[in-house]
This record gives C-alpha cells, sequence and structure tokens, in this order.
C-alpha cells in the first residue's frame, strides 16, 4: 500500500504484489509437504446422459422437456412432455441417431418447451435436427 504521504489524486493505493514478491510467494506453496496431495481439479460431471434403455428408466415420470443429441452432442429435439419416461422411452425406438439426452422437470412444459426452442432459434436460426416437418404438421 502506499504510505499516505505518497497518495496523489486517484492513484492506486493498494498497489499489491511486486513481480519479485509475487513469485516468492508463489513459491511459498511447494515447499511444504502437502503440494503433492493436491490433486486435479474435480470437474462438474457430463449434463447429458446415454440415451439407453437402463438410463431412461431411472428418469422422472414427472412432466418436463427434454432434448435429444446426436453422437456429437448436437441437439436433435426438443419436447416438453406430461411425463418425461415414457415419452423418452418411446423416442427409444423412433429416434435411432439421438445418443445422448438431457432433461429437465417443469410442471409448465409446454411454456419452457417454448423458451428452448427459441433460446435454440436465436442461436442457431433453425429448429432443432431441421424441424421444418414438425412444422408443417401445425398448419
Amino acid at each position: 500500500m502506499l504510505k499516505p504521504e505518497q497518495r496523489q489524486g486517484w492513484e492506486e493505493v493498494e498497489r499489491g504484489f511486486s513481480d519479485e514478491q509475487a513469485q516468492a510467494e508463489a513459491a511459498r506453496c511447494f515447499k511444504c509437504d502437502l503440494a503433492p496431495k493436491i490433486l486435479d481439479a474435480v470437474l462438474p460431471p457430463a449434463s447429458w446422459l446415454d440415451f439407453t434403455a437402463e438410463v431412461v428408466a431411472g428418469v422422472t415420470r414427472d412432466a418436463g422437456v427434454f432434448q435429444l443429441l446426436d453422437a456429437d452432442k448436437n441437439i436433435l429435439m426438443i419436447k416438453g412432455v406430461a411425463t418425461l419416461r415414457e415419452a423418452l422411452q418411446e423416442q427409444l425406438d423412433r429416434n435411432t441417431s439421438a445418443r445422448y439426452f438431457v432433461f429437465e422437470p417443469a410442471a409448465m412444459y409446454t411454456s419452457r418447451e417454448s423458451q428452448m426452442i427459441q433460446a435454440y432459434l436465436q442461436q442457431y436460426g433453425k429448429m432443432p435436427g431441421g424441424g421444418a416437418d414438425e412444422l408443417d404438421e401445425l398448419f
């Protein structure tokens, strides 16, 4: 820190370490006996799940929204449903290109589905998986 008599105007008062001080502080960490015990950072788990019958069987029966992803983790489908497990089980037979999925329970699943599709459209400018056929069925 700057001494009070050295402070002028809007200059930083807390200057931090000099290069030499910073290197000395950083080197201190490796001088104790705990350094070899420092583990690699634990990363958060992947949010996507394998799209298999075994994994789908563990999904809640609640209403919600799911996304199906291909082997490259590109979104193929975003769908809001009244029962997540049953809808995913139906997709196991229908959607052979899906390899992963994510889901979230949502009581207002139609609203959440709409939000997620809008976000996808804003980011990619098209419906997931091409999606034009699905839209044609609506009209």
